[in-house]
């Protein structure tokens, strides 16, 4: 998904647009969630080791966090460090 909504976007304006353009709340929170995810994997300030949508974050980081089942648990995402620190993000 993330790959069609930036296709042929040069800017931030663009993509801002793009995405307050889409036909649903749910559709545009879902592309918003999309870029988020995108953003903190290749912005260079963060440098994340890895970053885990919400649905995608390993049983191991989940039972760190306290929460070994899998289930909703208020955020869309994770991101590690290098050093390993567990960084919780919500996109809104």
């Amino acid at each position: 998904m993330l790959s069609e909504l930036i296709k042929g976007i040069s800017s931030w304006f663009e993509l801002e647009a793009r995405i307050a353009s889409l036909p649903t709340q749910l559709d545009r929170g879902n592309a918003f969630k999309e870029f988020c995810h995108g953003f903190f994997i290749l912005d260079p300030v963060f440098q994340f080791k890895k970053v885990y949508c919400q649905k995608e974050i390993p049983p191991s980081i989940l039972e760190r966090l306290g929460y070994p089942e899998r289930k909703y648990i208020g955020i869309d995402g994770i991101a590690l460090s290098n050093n390993g620190k567990i960084t919780a993000y919500q996109a809104t």
